[in-house]
């Protein structure tokens, strides 16, 4: 499970400073929001990671091998370089400069500023920090990977886009109290201007865990979050009334995989075909959930896995969506594996395969197709279609699909289906 797994820990909360180190020791102790120790308008050599301090002892200060460390420049607001120190005593601190995140500031005398310890203020109006600035590298002595926790004592309000383009293994993840408790941290972009991705992954191997992200403006149809980057996953994450997409996982963020989150009162500029997750190849979502994305264009999941791409929804609901539960799209030669989902009063058919060229093979199995103001499963689009429906139920009395179970399934056998006792929802 994720919270007994062994991490570099790092914490961002209200009242933290982003010149902070982020830790003391990268143990589950929350830090303080301010630094253990702070030295300022000393001296640092960029090529061998040494600080030489103004005054004080960092040996009899406290200061200790293991402890990690924030470098930058006199009069930053926001640090450049944080650090493992591996050495100190009377007069310095060596930090390493491999076990690090950023940039090592340039040489400096006696205009650099060493702090130990402290937590993050973390994103604030146009500051994206930590995002885009922690690297994998920034580890313990005993090399866990870094997991940066945003505490929910507070709204991270921003005004700009976040774009996270260090490759992980890196996780974020909210909580309340202990790092790993669930509690989910809350980015919100506003309900003003101009509409931005409120966060862009566009690299691999980042974990985002307990968020919720809200609001990204007043006009335009960005879409809440992006995973562009291969090998991305999302866990328990809510994404709501944003512009365009809730989750964007275009074609080019192959392997993305999302996991019980959530997405509604999405596509509030109510563009064609845009809702709460949009899937490109090799995406899949397991127990992900769809629902009130209520303008006349809203759908719940947009497939487009591209040319031999492939798009898996596993336990997942599309539920009251204003259009589609699933609209797929033109693909070359693209492949759907739907299983175990419910589509349930959508305003329009629970899947409708739209595409218009290409080859589309579906399977489909075990899903029930409940009240939705279209057919259950529509394939009318003119693409080839191939596939299977098996085993899925079918809504009846005031329950039932208005324009019938299935049409335009030329090509796909469907078999084993059930129409359940009118007005009866499984």
């Amino acid at each position: 499970m994720i919270g007994t797994m062994a991490f570099t820990e790092f914490c961002v909360r209200s009242g933290g400073s982003n010149l902070n180190a982020g830790t003391r020791t990268g143990n589950s102790t929350e830090p303080g929001t301010s630094a253990n120790f702070t030295y300022a308008s000393g001296s640092w050599a960029a090529s061998t990671g040494v600080f030489t301090v103004a005054s004080g002892d960092p040996a009899s200060d406290g200061v200790a091998v293991g402890d990690f460390a924030s470098v930058y420049a006199d009069g930053a607001t926001v640090t450049d370089f944080v650090g493992l120190v591996t050495a100190r005593d009377a007069t310095t601190i060596t930090v390493s400069l491999t076990a690090k995140s950023g940039t090592a500031p340039t040489d400096g005398t006696t205009n650099r500023t060493l702090k130990i310890g402290g937590a993050w203020q973390g994103p604030n109006t146009a500051v994206g920090f930590p995002f885009a600035f922690v690297q994998s590298t920034m580890k313990n002595a005993a090399g866990d990977a870094p997991r940066v926790n945003f505490k929910n004592d507070v709204q991270y309000n921003i005004t700009a886009a976040i774009s996270h383009n260090q490759a992980g293994p890196i996780t974020w993840q909210g909580y309340t109290t202990a790092y790993g408790d669930f509690g989910k941290a809350t980015i919100d972009g506003g309900t003003s201007g101009t509409s931005y991705v409120l966060l862009s992954m566009t690299v691999s191997f980042n974990v985002l865990i307990d968020f919720i992200f809200a609001n990204n403006g007043a006009t335009g149809a960005a879409n809440g979050i992006s995973f562009s980057g291969v090998h991305s996953y999302a866990m328990r994450c809510v994404v709501h009334h944003v512009r365009g997409h809730g989750v964007n996982c275009p074609p080019s963020g192959v392997g993305v995989v999302l996991f019980e989150c959530e997405a509604y009162a999405c596509n509030q500029s109510n563009s064609a075909a845009i809702g709460g997750f949009n899937l490109g190849n090799g995406t899949t979502l397991s127990r992900c959930i769809s629902h009130d994305n209520t303008g006349s264009n809203g759908v719940g999941f947009r497939l487009d896995p591209g040319n031999l791409g492939l798009c898996q929804l596993i336990n997942c609901v599309a539920d009251s969506n204003g259009n589609d539960g699933i609209r797929g799209t033109s693909a070359a030669i693209g492949y759907w594996n739907i299983v175990n989902c419910d589509f349930y009063n959508n305003v329009a058919n629970g899947i409708n395969l739209s595409a218009t060229s290409g080859t589309l093979i579906v399977m489909i199995e075990n899903c029930n197709f409940v009240k939705n103001g279209g057919s259950g499963f529509n394939g009318s689009g003119a693409a080839v279609k191939m596939g299977q429906i098996v085993n899925c139920g079918f809504g009846a009395g005031t329950q039932v699909n208005t324009s019938g179970q299935t049409n335009g399934i030329s090509g796909i056998t469907v078999s084993g289906s059930v129409t359940y006792a009118d007005n009866l929802t499984p």
